[in-house]
């Protein structure tokens, strides 16, 4: 019985090993096939690279067939407004964050008959209070010699006496974008018969962010005759050139690579339908950064209040400014054609910001009188209240850190025992 039953089980692991040995050369037929069709079908050549260099675009050619021809010329084939404008990515360091960018560049579109009258005016004046003018003329500019002072660029291929200023307009933009984009914040594209208080804006623009996609000014939709051939959209808004049109670095950057774009779809309307041209340089700005990127200018209050445009055609002078309170928080005054205004405004608003100072010193005179009737007598030296506290702030004091004694001074300071 006990023989029956090892037999039996020799039997089993017998046909055990069998099975197991068929098992294991089939696998290792299969895997052999596998290997043989893979060294077949391997390939004779290199696989391409991850990143292949890209093939060089082929310029656009602006036609009718053409969608994105269609989507700039046409109203009917623009993009509508979604109210999601596109915005840059902000910086990822501090080192990034944190560059030395100067503030404001102001770009003046001017010409040779007005360099020694309003250029000149402007940048004895209120040119001094921004961080850099420059006047764009044309090529064939002549600066005369006594001028040499005015930071006057000329811009290679465009005429200086055309006008309306179309090409020049984007020129500036074009320059600006090239040489100036990673050195400032804000950029502005004014007229040469404008008035900036370049203090106040500064105030106003810090507040910003200037990597934000920003187009700032006086809002416009063109005058209601100008409304077929100018074909706007109802949610486009453009900056008007007059007051003057303010970008941001953030704006700049992304409106940059389309300008030429813009200009050359512009001059193929004007070809197309030469009885209706587009030649306003503010508005086919604004129509580029619509169509482009989906932003408008922005048509908020303080655009009205604060860029000021004389629309009746009454002068603005000083004494009208005294009689208004309302226009003393304007930063751009548009027009001044007489350079003589200049002068004066700049002496008006001289004026207006030394009152604010002096006001100011009036408010911090009180608040010392009443910090030192309430400050402890023992908490300062007898001599610091004398010299400090009993004679009021005037023109002739000027109090810094050596007029505190030395024995209260940081470095003088006796430390206390410690027992």
């Amino acid at each position: 019985m006990r023989a029956a039953s090892l037999l039996l089980f020799a039997g089993g692991l017998l046909v055990g090993i069998v099975f197991s040995l068929l098992f294991f050369l089939a696998s290792d037929s299969r895997t052999s096939a596998c290997r043989s069709r893979e060294r077949f079908h391997e390939p004779e050549f290199p696989p391409p690279p991850l990143f292949p260099d890209p093939e060089p675009a082929e310029p656009k050619q602006f036609d009718l067939e053409n969608l994105e021809t269609k989507k700039y010329l046409f109203s009917e084939f623009a993009p509508k407004h979604t109210g999601k404008p596109i915005r840059l990515e902000h910086p990822t360091h501090l080192r990034q964050e944190y560059r030395l960018r100067k503030t404001l560049f102001v770009g003046v579109l001017s010409s040779q008959m007005y360099l020694a009258t309003r250029a000149k005016a402007m940048f004895e004046t209120w040119g001094q209070d921004v961080s850099m003018l420059a006047f764009f003329v044309g090529e064939d500019c002549i600066v005369p010699s006594e001028l040499s002072h005015l930071p006057v660029i000329k811009l290679p291929g465009v005429p200086d006496a055309v006008y309306p200023p179309l090409k020049k307009a984007f020129a500036v933009m074009q320059y600006m974008y090239e040489h100036y984009v990673d050195d400032y914040d804000w950029f502005i594209r004014a007229d040469d018969d404008i008035y900036l208080r370049g203090n106040k804006l500064i105030e106003l623009l810090n507040m910003m962010d200037a990597g934000e996609l920003i187009s700032l000014g006086r809002a416009g939709e063109g005058r209601a005759e100008d409304t077929d051939r100018l074909n706007l959209l109802k949610h486009e808004k453009y900056c008007m050139g007059g007051p003057g049109m303010i970008f941001s670095r953030g704006m700049m950057v992304a409106l940059g690579p389309y300008l030429d774009l813009c200009l050359k779809a512009v001059l193929y309307h004007d070809s197309l339908d030469p009885q209706f041209p587009w030649n306003d340089d503010d508005v086919e700005i604004g129509r580029c950064i619509s169509r482009e990127l989906n932003v408008q200018c922005s048509t908020s209050l303080e655009g009205r209040r604060y860029f000021y445009t004389d629309y009746i055609g009454e002068s603005l002078d000083t004494q009208t400014l005294w009689r208004k309170p309302e226009l003393r928080e304007i930063i751009t005054i548009h027009p001044i054609k007489d350079p003589g205004h200049v002068y004066s405004l700049h002496l008006f608003y001289r004026t207006l910001e030394y009152e604010e100072l002096f006001l100011r010193k009036q408010t911090i005179d009180r608040s010392l009188t009443s910090l030192c009737q309430t400050v402890p007598s023992n908490l300062v030296p007898p001599t610091f209240l004398e010299t400090n506290c009993a004679v009021q702030f005037g023109s002739s004091h000027v109090y810094d850190r050596n007029s505190i004694p030395v024995k209260m001074t940081h470095k003088h300071h006796k430390k206390k025992k410690r027992f």
